[in-house]
């Protein structure tokens, strides 16, 4: 009996995921920032000398803020797990939110205006003021989030428009990207 290749391959084949972190007190995210980058030039200067005493302290000392800093920011962060829905599912729910005339127009200005030729513009694929929180809704699979929680998410104050594209982000790279690796010879 013959095997069936399409169904030993939808069997194995797994949705792409992927995960965004979000410290969630920026004051907590500062102070990660700024331990690692002592302990980044404590550790230059501890190799630059390695028989001072001083500078293997002061790497020591570092080391120590730096794995405290990296405590308390994991604490207070949350990680946003994306998986892809599927082709089909995608391309079905971003038919539901296209973008606007005057979205196109806009989009192809502002392209045309970095100077890019209009074959290389493309088309705006959905509605950039809808889509993205219905489309973190769908692909965010921890926390489950409705989309009356992703849009809350995106109309509030409290996040900022790098912190929102992050996980827009990723709620598109999951459904639009591959990673092409080369395995080697053989």
């Amino acid at each position: 009996m013959p095997i069936d290749i399409d169904a030993v391959v939808a069997s194995r084949k797994k949705p792409r995921t992927q995960t965004v972190t979000i410290i969630l007190d920026p004051d907590l995210e500062d102070a990660l920032v700024a331990a690692r980058e002592h302990q980044d030039a404590a550790q230059r200067r501890a190799d630059a000398n390695p028989a001072n005493a001083a500078a293997a302290a002061d790497l020591a000392e570092a080391n120590e803020q730096l794995a405290a800093a990296e405590a308390a920011a994991r604490a207070e962060s949350i990680t946003y797990r994306f998986k892809a829905l599927g082709r089909q599912a995608f391309e079905d729910l971003r038919a539901e939110y296209p973008p606007t005339k005057a979205q196109r127009d806009e989009y192809k200005a502002k392209a045309l205006g970095m100077g890019l030729a209009a074959f290389q513009v493309g088309d705006l694929g959905h509605n950039p003021d809808t889509f993205p929180p219905v489309l973190i809704a769908a692909s965010c699979v921890s926390p489950a989030m409705t989309v009356e929680e992703a849009q809350a998410m995106w109309d509030s104050d409290d996040w900022s428009a790098a912190e929102l594209g992050d996980l827009f982000g990723a709620a598109l790279s999951v459904n639009q990207t591959t990673r092409r690796v080369e395995l080697g010879k053989g």
